[in-house]
């Protein structure tokens, strides 16, 4: 496999990430990962909510879900989700 995606870098460390990082959750009008773009909530429940969002190079509708700030530190949450 020549494959870049499988290589391992030797120099990075191999320590624990730690928590993620948490943020604000994403709101209308909101451009994630560059291509996606908010275009309004669906839905929220106890740990995550969904969202109604536009590929912006597929032209196309999709629904991304995320899980809600105030239960990353949870871990059964976390691993539930």
């Amino acid at each position: 496999m020549s494959d870049d995606a499988t290589k391992f870098d030797s120099s990075t460390s191999q320590e624990p990430a730690g928590p993620p990082k948490i943020s604000p959750p994403p709101k209308s009008g909101d451009v994630l990962a560059g291509k996606y773009r908010i275009e309004r909530v669906l839905g929220e429940g106890g740990m995550g909510m969904v969202v109604s969002a536009t590929h912006l190079q597929l032209r196309q509708m999709v629904a991304l879900k995320f899980m809600l700030p105030r239960v990353m530190g949870n871990k059964e949450a976390v691993a539930r989700f």
